[in-house]
């Protein structure tokens, strides 16, 4: 893949609800793309691999994710070793992605300081990976030349830059620099910035009004926020609708944690983005290692598939009653295999094997349904229908203007 530009093809100014909807048009070597699009993530190609059925994955765009906490930098920047394994797992994540004409491996530290209680009632704070990098410049300088090594060296078009929580100018020095060394090899950066830069929107205006303005860049992706908590953040980015740049959120939350179980990624078309990527589902073990505890087991009433007709994620208990439907929303109505695997869905009762396949056939169909409901977004915000779509999805319809409300007070 060779990225060449982001074109802005369509806005529709007329949503009553929230910000104008946008088509925007991504070219690389191999396809014109166009937004607002769902991302295919490792996490959900690795879900894949669990299932015993060929079920093809039709994403234009796959994004892969890696966190570093402090620990973990300092065993990469310290210490031979790793850079050679990272890059076999980023070659192989690449060409797992092969079949998408636009991929990006983003490699980031983290963000929030860890606070963790200990037996004695105090508690500790752990710094998080951009607090340590920000005050190391000498490590910061060698993590990024090796991440960006990494990337172009596996053939990489598009090279992600990670957020590192820097001061404005130094953030303009570092773009500048970066930019000008990657477009002299054709590539292309993807800034990752954050939606509370500074913990202030003033700050982040200012970062937007240098990356999208001056810097000119095409790229820029956000770990996902909640509204409530970046509202003016939000604000500044629907700014830039008519700017020929390509917005991507990832780790966004598979459903609102708030009062309803709206697919959340379903929204954003109607806040300012315009690639989406669902959060990886992490296992958290005892803080204390000493004590043994039993074996995880999933329960099966834990298994939640979406529903393309609400736009909810709705229980297994719910949705398996019509097994037909679910296969007919992901071209897989002639697969006798997942025919006889969701009919045996009751019959199961802690068998972690089934329940586990189960359990990936619901992510499965999600990606796939999901992708295929953004298609009908797109063609609504072409005709300026992204009212009327909004209106015959009651509960997309509700967490809007729930939003809206909150925007209004922000």
């Amino acid at each position: 893949m060779v990225f060449k530009d982001v074109k802005v093809k369509s806005i529709d100014q007329k949503s009553p609800y929230f910000y104008p909807a946008r088509r925007i048009e991504i070219t690389t070597s191999e396809k014109r793309i166009i937004t607002p699009s769902r991302a295919a993530t490792l996490y959900e190609y690795n879900k894949k691999s669990e299932i015993p059925t060929d079920i093809p994955f039709e994403n234009e765009i796959s994004v892969s994710l890696k966190k570093l906490n402090k620990n973990k930098l300092i065993n990469f920047l310290k210490g031979n070793g790793l850079y050679s394994r990272w890059s076999k797992d980023m070659f192989d994540t690449s060409d797992t992605m092969k079949y998408s004409p636009f991929t990006a491996h983003i490699i980031q530290p983290t963000i929030s300081n860890v606070k963790k209680k200990g037996k004695d009632g105090k508690t500790s704070v752990t710094e998080s990976g951009v607090e340590y990098l920000r005050k190391n410049k000498s490590l910061r300088e060698r993590f990024l030349r090796l991440i960006i090594k990494m990337q172009s060296d596996i053939g990489l078009d598009v090279i992600t830059i990670p957020y590192l929580n820097l001061p404005l100018s130094e953030y303009e020095e570092l773009v500048k620099s970066v930019t000008r060394e990657l477009h002299r090899e054709n590539k292309e950066p993807m800034f990752v910035f954050d939606l509370e830069y500074q913990k202030r929107g003033d700050k982040f205006e200012d970062a937007m009004k240098f990356l999208i303005d001056k810097a000119k860049s095409k790229l820029i992706a956000f770990p996902n926020k909640s509204f409530q908590n970046s509202a003016v953040s939000y604000d500044i980015l629907s700014g830039y609708s008519e700017k020929e740049v390509a917005f991507v959120t990832f780790e966004v939350e598979r459903a609102y944690k708030t009062g309803d179980t709206l697919s959340k990624m379903h929204s954003h078309p109607f806040i300012g983005h315009d690639i989406y990527a669902v959060k990886t589902p992490r296992y958290f073990p005892p803080a204390d290692e000493s004590v043994e505890t039993a074996p995880y087991v999933k329960q099966k009433e834990s298994i939640q598939f979406f529903n393309p007709d609400n736009l909810l994620i709705q229980s297994s208990t719910e949705r398996i009653k019509n097994i037909p439907k679910i296969l007919d929303e992901i071209d897989q109505k002639d697969n006798r295999w997942m025919k006889t695997i969701l009919n045996d869905f009751e019959k199961i009762k802690t068998e972690q094997d089934e329940i586990y396949i189960i359990d990936a056939i619901s992510k499965i169909h999600e990606l796939k349904s999901s992708t295929a409901e953004f298609e009908e977004v797109k063609k609504r915000i072409k005709s300026e229908e992204s009212t009327e779509y909004i209106k015959e999805q009651t509960y997309l319809s509700n967490r809007l203007s729930t939003l809206k409300k909150k925007k209004k007070k922000s």
